[in-house]
């Protein structure tokens, strides 16, 4: 076991790393490209162990026998045959002569079992504890959010008619969206998310219903553009791997910045649909003051306010 997750930590460091390096290389271009090269490397680290079980195994031809093989082979003459010479060599190995010259074998001592063995198991063992304690953990937060997020839903009503709904699926249409978005009006007044693959949600907080327009707007094709970006599955598959590979630093550098190019790719989203960058700005930074007790560190869903990049998302508005 510790071998195997040696193995694909190299591989999906290998992945990462490169992955990384072309979003360097790729950081005077869109956000969205940085974001599909971390898209695409995020899902092949993760499912890259699952391709190593399945895929067949290779190895290469041995054309040529071992020396150690050579020299431990032992070639055996037939019975009444024997010399003298092969007897007196097996009286070396197995004991000595008898007056007929035959050889007489002799009890072998058993070799003694190394400690070395021992520790190894046990380190390998206290490894495989430790790498479950750090993967339950970080899967324990992953599914109290998850938890989380359930029950808001069950709390929350459906927004059916009005102006949130007209404006979802007027943006609905300009952003070509292939499945409907469930509103969801939360009780929260912090509480601004969306999630979900087949059937996405947008949770709004309490009190949105008495937002102006443009700020209504503005929200809206940002949670609409993450939909229309597939963000939550690929966020998962980020949680999921760096729940799986929890050590690896790369992993929490990847999840870092796939959320922090997944909000900038929505803001240039936002701002080819026609909004002007100073106000998309000014609404943010008033989101964020409205949002701030909501702690999205650990939140599952794709939230519109993380402080991961802000002052870098305002920068890119206002140029």
């Amino acid at each position: 076991m510790p071998s195997l997750l040696l193995e694909v930590t190299i591989k999906v460091s290998l992945v990462l790393l490169i992955a990384l390096a072309l979003v360097w290389c790729l950081r005077h271009r869109s956000a969205a490209a940085r974001h599909w090269v971390l898209s695409v490397a995020v899902v092949s680290a993760l499912v890259l162990p699952l391709l190593g079980a399945v895929a067949p195994s290779w190895s290469l031809p041995v054309y040529f026998t071992p020396v150690a093989a050579i020299w431990s082979n032992t070639s055996v003459a037939p019975a009444g045959e024997t010399s003298g010479d092969t007897a007196a060599a097996l009286a070396g190995r197995t004991g000595h002569l008898d007056r007929t010259g035959a050889a007489v074998p002799s009890t072998i001592a058993a070799p003694q079992v190394s400690t070395h063995d021992g520790r190894g198991a046990n380190v390998r063992l206290a490894l495989i504890v430790v790498w479950s304690f750090g993967m339950g953990v970080t899967l324990l937060v992953l599914l109290a959010g998850l938890g989380r997020l359930g029950r808001l839903r069950s709390t929350a009503t459906p927004v059916m008619t009005g102006p949130w709904r007209e404006l979802a699926d007027e943006i609905g249409v300009d952003l070509a969206l292939s499945r409907p978005v469930q509103l969801l009006q939360s009780r929260h007044p912090t509480i601004l998310a969306t999630w979900g693959v087949i059937w996405p949600k947008v949770m709004l907080p309490a009190g949105a219903q008495a937002w102006p327009r443009h700020r209504a707007r503005i929200v809206l094709a940002h949670e609409l553009a993450h939909v229309h970006h597939g963000d939550w599955a690929t966020q998962m598959c980020a949680e999921l791997l760096r729940a799986a590979l929890w050590f690896n630093p790369l992993t929490w550098i990847a999840l870092h910045r796939l959320r922090r190019d997944s909000e900038l790719a929505c803001d240039d989203e936002v701002l080819g649909l026609g909004v002007d960058g100073s106000d998309y700005a000014t609404q943010l930074l008033d989101l964020a003051k409205v949002l701030r007790p909501q702690r999205t560190a650990w939140s599952p869903g794709v939230a519109m306010a993380r402080s991961s990049g802000f002052q870098r998302r305002i920068t890119a508005m206002m140029n």
